[in-house]
């Protein structure tokens, strides 16, 4: 016979009712936790083309066709360069919704760098603009540049390559359950180039993070040699607000708009010097550091104002950058004239042009 019919005088049935429900609540409650703790790298649900042994070669274009089909997401990288005499600080945040963008760099906490593309109202042209303080410069850049593993696919398909990765411990992020996958066997660190070019790559450290929904989160430490002295690089990137990202025009693009420098390039006839002239926006600036390539690397400075009215020639005057205002220069070496690249920058750094010359393109 069950206690609840016994009919003892001790008997209380109104506490009894309430005394089962807490014993139900418990046992539910307990239910939860013991179904909670039982997640483990075994019973975890990995994403396509992850598993606990670690990933298939396709991960880094199902990582891209994910943030593609979610339409929006922000990227956000951190990295430390540590040379022979000193580290260098950089901090990346790109944010995507469709096709606009929105990159933002602080080197330092010195040199910020803003990009914004907005195919809608930009022309197909990417407004840039820099400041460190005391200055600002506003310029175009090509679409190309910003693309540019815009998504990390770059970056995890180089981790690939380099790397054998392994399931090493459950985690969580944001009260997201994850797994840490650590690289066990290097396999060629030099695979890493795409993303960091040195001349010897001697030591690897990577990790990669998945939730359910994919990747969530990478690093990698690399260890080596850049123009014959040593070099470490630590890098992070975080993927959040996937499919939730949104984006509004910065305040400063409408002036960029008006201010961004945009230059024609060409090579002059007798392929001795190229010819450089204003299309639109503010003049090159006297004191302008010039950085030039066609064929050989050449560099100078510039001791006049370029306006729309002048024209500028770029030409190679034994080994230095020459430069010519207005008046074709008299002699200068034999230069290639089927590419160059020019940047130029202001005394204090900022960038206030960077494009190139393609013959190809133009045909």
């Amino acid at each position: 016979m069950s206690a609840g019919c016994t009919g003892s005088k001790d008997e209380r049935p109104s506490d009894s009712e309430p005394e089962d429900a807490d014993d139900n609540q418990t046992d539910d409650a307990e239910s939860v936790n013991e179904t909670e703790e039982e997640l483990t790298l075994e019973t975890f649900e990995y994403p396509e083309a992850v598993d606990q042994d670690g990933f298939r070669r396709n991960l880094a274009s199902v990582h891209a066709d994910r943030l593609e089909e979610a339409g929006s997401f922000q990227l956000t990288r951190e990295t430390e360069t540590t040379r022979q005499h000193g580290s260098d600080d950089e901090k990346t945040v790109t944010t995507v919704n469709g096709d606009t963008i929105l990159h933002t760099r602080d080197e330092d906490g010195y040199l910020t760098t803003e990009k914004w593309s907005d195919p809608t109202t930009g022309g197909g042209d990417v407004l840039v603009r820099s400041s460190n303080g005391f200055d600002e410069r506003y310029r175009t850049e090509d679409q190309s540049r910003l693309d540019a593993d815009i998504d990390g696919s770059v970056t995890l398909g180089a981790l690939l390559d380099a790397a054998m990765f392994e399931a090493s411990e459950l985690d969580e992020r944001d009260g997201t359950p994850v797994v840490v996958f650590e690289s066990v066997d290097v396999i060629n660190a030099s695979a890493l180039e795409r993303v960091q070019r040195m001349e010897r790559y001697d030591d690897l450290e990577a990790s990669i993070v998945v939730s359910e929904g994919g990747v969530v989160g990478y690093q990698w430490k690399l260890e080596g040699e850049r123009f014959d002295r040593p070099r470490k690089i630590r890098e992070s990137g975080t993927f959040e607000d996937v499919g939730e990202a949104t984006l509004e025009e910065p305040d400063w693009v409408d002036e960029a708009r008006e201010r961004a420098l945009e230059l024609s390039i060409e090579p002059a006839a007798d392929e001795s010097s190229f010819i450089v002239t204003v299309e639109r926006g503010e003049p090159i600036p006297s004191g302008a550091q010039i950085n030039f390539f066609a064929g050989t690397q050449l560099r100078g400075e510039l001791n006049k104002e370029i306006t729309q009215e002048d024209t500028l020639y770029l030409y190679n005057d034994g080994g230095q950058l020459g430069t010519s205002v207005n008046s074709e220069p008299n002699s200068g070496s034999e230069l290639q004239t089927d590419f160059a690249d020019l940047s130029i920058r202001t005394e204090s750094g900022l960038i206030v042009y960077k494009g190139r010359y393609d013959a190809y393109a133009e045909e």
